[in-house]
């Protein structure tokens, strides 16, 4: 007896938890399958009608600015640094001093003095030793950029097929919000690389226009919108009107009874708030702000008795 009152428990317990969705699911969208008009401005308020307009599909990255050419300083030889003729941020020429290194005598037998000079013409990024310092061969000694600023971006698989050279972009800077620079992409590697956090990611490379140059440090964060993809007059529905399953994309039609069908539809390019629909749909359809399958995901539950399977379509 203990048993069954349990087991009865149990299914009275089921049986209110679907009662309660079939209550949730009725209340929203009792009035979309009805026919006489009766809730018909409570439909109007999650119904989509479809349309045609142009759809602009881009790849938003983020990523640093860097001087370019950007070269470090590698010491050859073991001493200690004698004097440093520089600081950060010092604009230099080319073959311009910048460190003097004094030689061991016990490993020369003699004083000795080498001189570490500047690669190229640029700015003095950063000074990575002190007087006094001792250095050993291929220790770090300083880092020295060119004049002119690139930015580099990391892009997953995803984005980086879609992404190529000549592409236009819209860069913009987090220490410059109310600025926006139109640009194009200077390269995209073929190759995968790993970033710094351990991310295999794919290279993308833009010049930074020089007339820009007066806003720029190396290492400012930057962020990039990429346009991959742009159509004129295709068909449109809103993201969140297009759901998925193991079939494909699917919405959710209204037709002319009011009667909502489940149909899959092809989709295309994506911008941020819209999807392109290739086929399954024509202008003017009406469909269903959010597919009702997605309603019942997002709280965590399943829709009870398979009662959003296709009804046509």
């Amino acid at each position: 007896m203990k048993n069954r009152n349990g087991r009865k428990r149990v299914g009275i317990f089921s049986l209110l938890v679907v009662a309660s969705l079939v209550v949730i699911f009725l209340f929203v969208f009792v009035g979309s399958k009805n026919t006489t008009g009766q809730n018909r401005n409570n439909v109007k308020e999650n119904v989509v009608i479809v349309k045609k307009s142009n759809i602009i599909s881009t790849a938003d990255l983020s990523g640093t600015v860097y001087a370019d050419p950007r070269i470090n300083l590698l010491s050859e030889v073991t001493g200690r640094i004698k004097k440093i003729y520089v600081k950060d941020g010092d604009s230099v020429k080319n073959g311009q001093n910048i460190m003097d290194i004094d030689l061991s005598k016990t490993l020369y037998g003699r004083s000795e003095v080498v001189t570490i000079t500047s690669p190229i013409k640029g700015k003095v990024l950063l000074l990575n030793v002190s007087e006094g310092d001792t250095v050993f061969p291929r220790s770090m000694l300083g880092v020295i950029g060119g004049d002119n600023f690139i930015a580099k971006f990391y892009a997953d698989e995803l984005d980086a097929v879609n992404i190529k050279k000549g592409q236009k972009a819209v860069l913009s800077f987090e220490a410059y919000p109310d600025k926006k620079f139109d640009i194009t992409v200077e390269s995209v590697s073929y190759t995968v690389v790993t970033t710094q956090q351990g991310v295999k990611a794919y290279l993308v490379t833009v010049k930074i226009p020089q007339e820009e140059y007066s806003y720029m440090k190396d290492g400012l964060s930057a962020n990039i919108k990429i346009i991959t993809a742009e159509k004129k007059n295709v068909l449109i529905v809103p993201i969140e009107s297009v759901g998925s399953d193991s079939s494909g994309s699917f919405v959710d039609l209204i037709d002319e009874h009011g009667n909502i069908k489940k149909t899959y539809v092809k989709t295309g390019i994506s911008s941020d708030d819209f999807t392109e629909i290739v086929s399954g749909l024509k202008e003017g359809d009406k469909i269903l702000e959010t597919p009702r399958e997605n309603i019942f995901e997002n709280i965590g539950v399943k829709a009870p008795f398979g009662m959003f399977k296709n009804n046509g379509n």
